[in-house]
């Protein structure tokens, strides 16, 4: 297979002159505007389809090369839009209102009423449990941002031995680690 010479990954509908009119007066509206993000866009996918390489480019405009990769891929994958700013991702919360309300009930029942074997909740059972009940596919790391959302809290249980005698523990506490605490430390040496 022949290696795309630098431009040509770009589809040439993208590539034709009237497109590249278009990225100049986008790049113009940018500037006007003073939006930096889209002007440097807009700068650099004009340069890359021209066949300058996006090392030279990421260099000119003094960002990673990386940054210029992933404009000329918004570029080919979504034309000028791609280059607008503001927010991106979702623009609305993957499940309802109605749908939070039922994880939510179905959170504080615990993950053994819901058929899982643990008692204890985690970010992958979590979004196991919203795609088996609710048919809405989360990615585990989000699922924090969303239980924060639905006003839960991280808890964490606390490691204590399954046979620990309290009494014992109680007492150890009260008459043996003052006596520990109040002993000077000697010098070795």
């Amino acid at each position: 297979m022949a290696r795309r010479r630098n431009g040509e990954a770009v589809p040439p509908e993208l590539r034709s002159d009237e497109a590249l009119r278009s990225l100049r007066a986008f790049q113009q509206a940018a500037r006007e505007a003073s939006d930096l993000d889209c002007w440097f866009r807009a700068t650099a996918v004009p340069k890359y389809i021209e066949g300058d390489a996006a090392v030279l480019i990421a260099g000119a405009l003094d960002v990673g090369e990386s940054s210029v990769y992933d404009w000329i891929g918004r570029y080919r994958r979504q034309g000028l839009p791609g280059f607008a700013s503001g927010k991106r991702g979702r623009s609305e919360p993957r499940l309802s209102a109605s749908q939070r309300e039922t994880l939510g009930v179905l959170l504080d029942a615990g993950p053994v009423a819901s058929g899982f074997p643990t008692g204890l909740w985690t970010g992958k059972l979590v979004a196991a449990l919203i795609l088996e009940k609710l048919g809405v596919i989360h990615h585990p790391q989000s699922v924090p941002r969303l239980l924060h959302q639905m006003k839960f809290s991280v808890q964490r249980p606390r490691k204590r031995p399954s046979r620990a005698d309290a009494e014992a523990q109680a007492a150890w506490q009260r008459d043996r680690l003052p006596a520990i605490k109040k002993k000077p430390r000697t010098m070795v040496g």
